[in-house]
């Protein structure tokens, strides 16, 4: 904690400022499950495709039990070259979902379901990354309560640093800069659904830092 002392002059009475920042900080520990799915569909034609695609999403958005974000989809025409001429060989489809829970039972339970959809060697289902971070209220409430200390803490502090200099230090000023909350690095994975008995590995909830580095104005006289 550095301290900056600024001179000031109010009212005829000879008074100074104190700047400084400081850190308060805290453990969170991630309480939401994010998994990155994508669906890969190949047909012959471009209506099949858009019918196995329309099936899984309707599936997915019918499950209540799990949040889910993204549906965007996207078809294309797949060729083959041969002696300089190009081939139309069919069509792929590529569907997204991000998918949220904080329950993994529950997330693990929903994407075995979600495998025994595919019926043939022409569709697959991957997770692309899964990883834990912390909900918006629980980031929320983490960041309310550091502030609340952090103001806590400065009202004491004016209170000593009175007694200390003999003068009436008031907080002119409180500042609040919170550093976001580091999420994990995603688990990079790629599970090619083959039997609804495949559950994907649960990475290690581990607790974060969270901090905010509130900057302080006190004036003395």
């Amino acid at each position: 904690m550095k301290l900056i002392l600024v001179p000031i002059l109010a009212s005829g009475l000879f008074g100074y400022e104190i700047e400084f920042n400081r850190e308060f900080s805290t453990k969170i520990e991630p309480d939401t499950l994010l998994a990155n799915i994508n669906i890969s569909v190949k047909k012959s034609s471009e209506k099949a495709v858009l019918k196995v695609l329309g099936e899984i999403g309707n599936f997915i958005s019918s499950t209540k039990d799990i949040n889910k974000s993204g549906g965007n989809y996207s078809i294309h025409p797949i060729y083959r070259y041969e002696d300089n001429h190009r081939i139309k060989e069919g069509y792929r489809g590529d569907i997204n979902y991000q998918l949220s829970s904080k329950d993994s039972d529950r997330q693990n339970g929903f994407i075995s379901k979600l495998e025994s959809k595919k019926r043939d060697k022409d569709i697959d289902i991957s997770i692309s990354s899964i990883y834990w971070i912390a909900s918006e209220e629980k980031f929320k409430g983490t960041d309310d309560a550091l502030r609340l200390a952090a103001f806590k803490w400065i009202k004491s502090y004016a209170v000593s640093l009175s007694r200390t200099l003999m003068a009436t230090c008031s907080i002119k000023k409180a500042s609040f800069s919170t550093n976001h909350l580091p999420y994990p690095m995603p688990l990079p994975m790629r599970m090619e659904a083959k039997s609804v008995d495949i559950t994907p590995p649960t990475p290690e909830v581990k607790d974060k830092k969270f901090s905010t580095n509130p900057h302080f104005i006190l004036e003395c006289k």
